[in-house]
Order: C-alpha cells, then structure tokens, then sequence
C-alpha cells in the first residue's frame, strides 16, 4: 500500500470531486465497477473548495493497494479513520472536510481510495495544509505501519525497486496519469517527467506487463504519448495534453534494460526475515508515527 498526494489544489471543486465520482474516465470509458462513494458529502466538498480565497484551495491524492493486499472493507474503514487521525493530527472531525471514493475499475483487483479535502479549518477560517513540505516524515511511517502490520506489499522495499530509478515509487495508474495532464494548469517539466515514470514503474512492478523497453514504448502509445525520438539510452515523448516534449533518460528507457527478477520472501542472504524483526520495525514505525499524531 501507498499513499500519493496529487500535484493539484488550485481550481475549482468541480474538477476533482468529479473526476473520482465520474462514471466514466479521461478517454470516456466506463468504469467497472463504478466509483464507490465512502465517506463525505461531494457537493459540500465543492462548494467550500470554491468559497476559498487561499491559493491552495484543496489537497487531493490516492491511497492505492497492490493486488495482493486485497484490504476488506473493515480494513479501509480502518485505513481511513487512521489516515485522518495523522493528517489532521489534534483536530476534531468538525474541523475538516474531506471526501473519499473507492475505485475498483483498473481491472487487476487493485483497490484505490481517492481522496479529496479543502484546505480550511472550518471553525477558525485558517488555511489547512495537510500535506506541507517535509510531511512525509509522517505520511511514511503511517504508511509502514500499516502495510508491516497488515503484511502489505511495501512501495520502499528495496528489493521491489533495486533496478530502477532510486527515490521513486510505482504510485498511480493510467487513469491517474491523465488526471494530472488533464490538469488546470501545465505540468512542470519535471513534475510530468516524474509522473510518467512513476506510471511506468507501476506497470513493471504491481500489473507487470512491462518486460522490455519495446513494452515501456506499447504502454506509454496505448496512454495516448506519441514517441518523437529513440536514443540508446533515452526516449523522448510528448502527448496532447502536454505541450511540450520530455525526455526519459537511463535506467529502464536504456534499449537493453531488463526488470529483474521478482524477488521471493527470501532475502539477499537467503534467509526469511524473521518474525522478531519484523515485529522490531513495527515497533520503531509505531513509535514514529505516535510521535506527530
């Protein structure tokens, strides 16, 4: 399990809280299952997102599940209540609006939980940042916590990204995807370069059908990109909704990249992680997180 926080916040309410409610995607196909709304009150969630003077007038983001995590609805209730408890750490829920949808569409049994949530205090009329700089010091924890406890599949496990680009995580999907390019305002160069990579690392570690660049090429034509140029160790794309062109260097785009193999419960030393240690990390994670909330 993993939790993204979207690159987004400064339009109107319409466009987020619609996006995660609409029957239908970006390109106009049908979600199926259709959005499941959890939690809020979509309509309130727009109206005070519009009233707001502030810059950042939302934050809006996913808390995706790999397929093995495959979470009941106890468990969401539980992974939503924890997630507000940290987000908005000291306030009462009266304080704080927020609206949740489950999405089940991508059609590999992944669960995601989208969020969307104004940026106000509603008793004292002060902006509410829950995600500022420097807040994955608790978003991280909060997240080990969960996933160590629950046994889910682990987005920092080194072994799951030891062949790809450091630092980044398989976060979103391709509906995702064209949210962020279908935004208000144009990505940053650099913001659409790390959100196609983050894409793409999703496609080759949780739905792995990515075995070669020739597969990143498919994958990134079939999510509506248009390959300009192909180097030995680059690809340079560009897509409607972008205006301009960016280019994927080294690592995965190199044309003789392969993923390597899926790691099994053994580690590198060949010895199952023992349960002691296992408990040690939720101890230390526990403590982290108790420390903010």
């Amino acid at each position: 399990m993993l939790v993204k926080f979207f690159n987004r916040g400064t339009g109107k309410g319409k466009g987020p809280v619609e996006y995660i409610l609409k029957e239908t995607d970006a390109q106009g196909i049908i979600r199926e299952p259709l959005p499941e709304l959890l939690k809020g009150n979509p309509q309130q969630t727009i109206n005070l997102i519009d009233s707001l003077n502030f810059k950042q007038k939302y934050k809006s983001g996913v808390i995706s599940f790999a397929p093995s995590d495959a979470p009941t609805n106890e468990q969401l209730e539980a992974v939503i209540n924890s997630f507000e408890e940290t987000a908005f750490a000291g306030l009462s829920p009266d304080q704080y609006d927020i609206l949740w949808v489950k999405h089940t569409h991508t059609g590999d049994d992944r669960v995601e939980l989208h969020f969307v949530t104004p940026t106000v205090d509603l008793i004292s009329g002060k902006s509410l940042n829950i995600a500022p700089p420097g807040s994955n010091k608790y978003f991280e924890p909060w997240r080990d916590y969960w996933n160590l406890s629950q046994r889910w599949a682990r987005p920092d496990d080194p072994q799951r990204a030891r062949s790809y680009h450091p630092g980044h995580q398989a976060l979103i999907d391709a509906q995702n995807t064209r949210l962020e390019l279908n935004g208000q305002k144009p990505l940053k160069r650099d913001d659409a370069k790390k959100m196609i990579h983050e894409y793409l690392l999703r496609q080759i570690t949780e739905v792995r059908q990515i075995e070669n660049r020739n597969d990143i090429i498919t994958t990134l034509e079939n999510s509506g990109f248009t390959i300009t140029r192909k180097g030995e160790n680059y690809l340079t794309v560009t897509h409607d909704d972008l205006g301009q062109r960016i280019r994927l260097k080294g690592g995965i785009y190199h044309e003789s990249w392969r993923p390597e193999p899926r790691p099994t419960t053994e580690t590198r030393t060949g010895q199952t992680p023992s349960e002691s240690d296992k408990k040690g990390e939720l101890t230390t994670v526990s403590a982290k997180l108790a420390a903010h909330i």
